[in-house]
This record gives structure tokens, C-alpha cells and sequence, in this order.
């Protein structure tokens, strides 16, 4: 039996010829037993023996058939991945139904270009399989599409498309298109598995429709779930380890929620932005205008969202800070070694407490006129001496030391003192990229825009290092290619490798796309 169960893996034409062979299999044993039987024509009943026999072996077969076709022709739990009954040998990851097939896939820009998301080996097509589960999904679930995977079999052209869904409650789901029956997917498997997709969707138009540049709107609906959720464990292991607080789970649910964006006036999704997160204090989470100059100066996304000031929950705000990371993300072509946040007031302690508990998310910060840190203060601060959070270990608290904060206040402040405080702890602990933009005239108020933009200056400079470094290695690649050659057109494998490497350089920069049309 152990033999008939593993013909799950056998092509489809196999498994429907196995009742066939059964049954026959069945009727020819049960005819050799009549005729060894001996029994004579005559029954109770005034039959025949041979038609009680009969019957009896038409019963049996019947059952056995029909209990082995049901084994033979159940499909295993990843049937929805397969091609023809058969484990796939190549598959191509979308964020639609089609990519620009143009495009080479040689480099994860080019990838991106075409609209491609991954292409998966054998290997890594394993995995994917391992992810399938046998629950279906609910007729009634709500989700949303997030990539299309186009597999192609050994001995099949046709292939076949399978839509990869969120569901509203987080988990993970697969169906064949169009219209098949969906499966979840294990969750743990699958993020570990689509962990290096690229989460933009929005392709590479010139500008946004409608064009909404340079001034603040709100985003619209639907919004995106971050991968961090502020459970109770998540709260336990980032902010509260070892601390008395009770924790409770965020409340999400975005659909009650409303975020608001500034795009920069010179967005183009062709060369990535940064994000600025902007936490309000009050229940309004429009940008302040004050930021205005220096995102259009430095290319910077700004989003906020309405109630999540001072009366909000503390894990509630702190959710739609990572949601509003995910929605930016997916909506708009963003750097993600540039992601930031801000606040004013209560919102400036959100910045500061999530730059240095998430720093594998957050590259820096600019709290103005609130700033909470995980040391404590002497007695003589009274109700405001206690840490915010607990101060984070190993490899997080490393990564945080290297981010840069530009702290905003004066002397008029209330907060002035502790800032400075809290400051002057974390510099003794080894933080020593925190700096204090003090204006002596700036009381409990937002900064004027020269200062925030010389903030934000100072905390967006590593990246813009790095960034002008791989400016000048694209470029320097892309211009030996050029003078080596009287036809920029590649004709050899070598020569795609050449210009490959020009955008791993310096992806998304002019030489780079530059390097991608030659390439086409």
C-alpha cells in the first residue's frame, strides 16, 4: 500500500489508469476463486452460485476500486505548485500577471525593471512547495494579491500561474489562475522564502497619477500590514525586556485608519527616495509644511496618519509607524538604507524610542522637543527619571550607535533639560552620533524650516557618501565598457556581464539605466 500512496507523485494520465488496472486486477482474482470454488449452480434462493459470486466480486471490486482511487488520485498538498502532476523546474516571480520580458534578469534591477520579483531553481522552488498546507482557503476571506508565479514543468509548454494572496488577518495564501481553488501557506516557510522579494509595486512612470508632488494628501485606501507586529512578544523582546510593564497587543485595523503623504517635487520612482515617518502629536497627521524645503531638497517621502498623538495608545501608535513603513514602501520606490522618523513632542519620544529599538528598520531620527532613551535619571527628576524602554543587546544596540540623531530644542522648552539629560547619557554609553541642533529663541514649537533641513542634512550625510560612491564606480564601469568598444551594443556574454555589474554598482543611477538599455 506504502507504493500506492507515493503514486501522488505519478502524472496525472498514471493515476487515472490505476482504478482501471485495479478493478481488472479485482474481477480476475475473484473469477479464479469461483472456478476453484466448486460450488454447485444452486443457492436458497434459487440462483445461481456463479451470480452470488458475481455479485460478490462486483461489491468488492467496487469498494477496493473506489477506496484506491482515492488514495491514487488525492492530491498531495502542494498540487497547486505543480505542472501536470509534476514538481516544477523553473519559476518566475511577478508582481502582475506578465513582465517586460525586454528586460534581461541578470541583476536585481533589471529584475525589477521587467516587473520580475525572482526566478527560482530547483532549489529554491523546494522551499516554495514546502510552504503548502492541506487547509483551504475561506470562501468568505478577504485578500489581496502580492505576486504571480509563473512555473513551467520539464515536459510542459503550457506551464502554469499561481497568485500568491494576503489575507486581512496576515497569513499567507496560493491559487491556481484563474479562479482555482486556494491553499494557506505555512507562514514561517513562506516569509523565509519570499523574504528577498522586493516589496515595490509601482513600476517606473515619471510621475505619480494624479501628480500630487509637493504638497500633503491623503493616501489612499487600502493600506499595508507591516511584517512587525507590536504583539506582546514583539513588545517584550524590542522595548520592555526585563521591565514591570504590562503589555498589550496592538489594535490594528487599518481600514479605520487614515495616512497622509508628501511626495517631493522631484519624485521619479527611476531614482529611489527616502522615507521620512512623521509621528504628530495631535489627532491630525498631515506633513508641517515646515518640512517642506528639505524633503524637496534631500528626495524624501514623508507619511504620517491621523490619531496617533498623545491620546493614542502607545502600541497603536507604534503599529501605524510600521504600517505606514510597509504602505510607503509598496506604494513608492524607496531606498530602504534610508528610512527615518521624526516627531514633535510625545511624537519625538516615539521617534527616538523606535529608532533605537528598531534599528535594523529605522537609519536615523530627528525627535524636536521630546526625546525618550533607555537610561534612568537621578531622583531629582522625579516622574520624568524613568527609562522609556530597555536598553537594547548585542547586535541592535551596536547597529543603533552607528545611526545618526539630530535632536531639536532650545532653552524655553520644557523638555529642554531632559533632552539634554537623556542626551549626555547615551554619549557616555557610547552613542557618538548624537548631536543637539539648540536654537536658544525655540520654545515647546516646531523648528523653522532652515533648521529642520540642516537636521536633516546632517542625518541623511552618511547615505549621501555612499551613495555619490557608487555614483562614481557606475560610472567609471559603465565609461571603460563604452571607450573599449566601437558598438555599445553587447554581443558576447562578456560584454552582458560588463554592463550587469555597471548596475550592481550603482543601481537605479543614470549609468545604470544607461547600462539596462544597452542591455535590452
Amino acid at each position: 500500500m506504502s507504493e500506492c500512496v507515493n503514486s501522488k507523485a505519478w502524472p496525472g494520465w498514471a493515476r487515472r489508469l490505476i482504478p482501471v488496472l485495479v478493478i481488472a486486477w479485482v474481477a480476475a482474482a475473484e473469477l479464479f476463486r469461483a472456478l476453484r470454488s466448486g460450488l454447485r449452480p444452486h443457492t436458497r434462493s434459487g440462483g445461481s452460485a456463479a451470480n452470488s459470486i458475481g455479485r460478490c466480486a462486483v461489491t468488492r471490486t467496487v469498494l477496493a476500486a473506489i477506496a484506491f482511487s482515492g488514495i491514487a488520485a488525492a492530491a498531495p498538498p502542494d498540487a497547486v505548485f505543480r505542472v501536470d502532476g509534476q514538481r516544477p523546474t523553473a519559476a518566475v516571480i511577478t508582481a502582475g500577471v506578465s513582465w517586460d520580458g525586454s528586460v534581461p534578469l541578470d541583476t536585481p534591477m533589471g529584475r525589477l525593471a521587467a516587473g520580475v520579483l525572482d526566478t527560482y531553481d530547483t532549489l529554491s522552488i523546494a522551499r516554495l512547495l514546502r510552504c503548502a498546507t492541506r487547509q483551504p482557503v475561506p470562501a468568505d476571506a478577504e485578500t489581496r494579491r502580492v505576486a504571480v508565479i509563473h512555473l513551467t514543468g520539464r515536459h510542459s509548454e503550457a506551464g502554469r500561474q499561481v497568485e500568491v494572496m494576503r489575507l486581512a488577518q496576515g497569513s499567507w495564501a496560493a491559487r491556481a489562475l484563474p479562479l482555482g481553488a486556494g491553499i494557506i501557506l505555512d507562514t514561517d516557510r513562506f516569509e523565509a522564502v519570499a523574504k528577498s522579494w522586493p516589496v515595490y509595486r509601482g513600476g517606473f512612470g515619471h510621475a505619480p497619477e494624479p501628480d500630487t508632488r509637493g504638497t500633503s494628501v491623503s493616501l489612499a485606501k487600502p493600506y499595508i500590514a507591516g511584517a512587525i507586529t507590536l504583539d506582546a512578544r514583539t513588545q517584550k523582546q524590542r522595548l520592555y525586556r526585563g521591565m514591570p510593564f504590562r503589555t498589550v497587543a496592538a489594535d490594528r485595523v487599518l481600514e479605520d485608519e487614515t495616512m497622509h503623504v508628501r511626495l517631493p517635487r522631484g519624485y521619479d520612482p527611476r531614482t529611489p527616495a527616502g522615507l521620512l515617518i512623521w509621528s504628530s502629536p495631535s489627532p491630525r497627521g498631515s506633513i508641517p509644511r515646515v518640512f517642506g524645503s528639505a524633503l524637496d531638497e534631500l528626495n524624501l517621502v514623508c507619511i504620517g496618519s491621523d490619531n496617533t498623538g498623545n491620546d493614542r495608545d502607545v502600541p497603536d501608535k507604534f503599529q501605524m509607524v510600521f504600517d505606514a513603513v510597509a504602505t510607503a514602501r509598496q506604494r513608492f520606490h524607496i531606498d530602504d538604507r534610508r528610512i527615518y522618523i521624526t516627531g514633535m513632542s510625545g511624537g519625538g519620544k516615539v521617534a527616538s524610542i523606535l529608532a533605537m529599538c528598531f534599528p535594523d528598520v529605522f537609519a536615523g531620527a530627528i525627535p524636536i522637543v521630546g526625546f525618550g532613551c533607555y537610561s534612568t535619571l537621578d531622583d531629582s527628576w522625579a516622574e520624568h527619571r524613568n527609562a522609556y524602554f530597555a536598553e537594547p543587546r548585542g547586535r541592535l544596540l551596536q547597529l543603533a550607535r552607528t545611526h545618526r540623531m539630530a535632536l531639536l530644542s532650545g532653552p524655553p522648552d520644557f523638555n529642554y533639560a531632559e533632552m539634554t539629560a537623556r542626551a549626555a547619557r547615551l554619549e557616555s554609553d557610547g552613542f557618538r552620533n548624537i548631536r543637539f541642533f539648540s536654537d536658544p529663541d525655540m520654545a515647546h514649537v516646531m523648528p523653522t524650516p532652515e533648521r529642520f533641513a540642516e537636521a536633516m542634512r546632517w542625518v541623511d550625510e552618511p547615505w549621501q557618501q555612499a551613495r555619490q560612491q557608487e555614483r562614481t564606480q557606475a560610472e567609471t564601469l559603465l565609461r571603460a565598457y563604452l571607450d573599449a568598444r566601437e558598438d555599445p551594443a553587447p554581443v558576447s556574454v562578456a560584454d552582458r556581464a560588463a554592463l550587469g555589474a555597471v548596475t550592481e554598482a550603482g543601481p537605479w543611477t543614470q549609468a545604470a539605466w544607461r547600462a539596462l538599455e544597452l542591455l535590452r
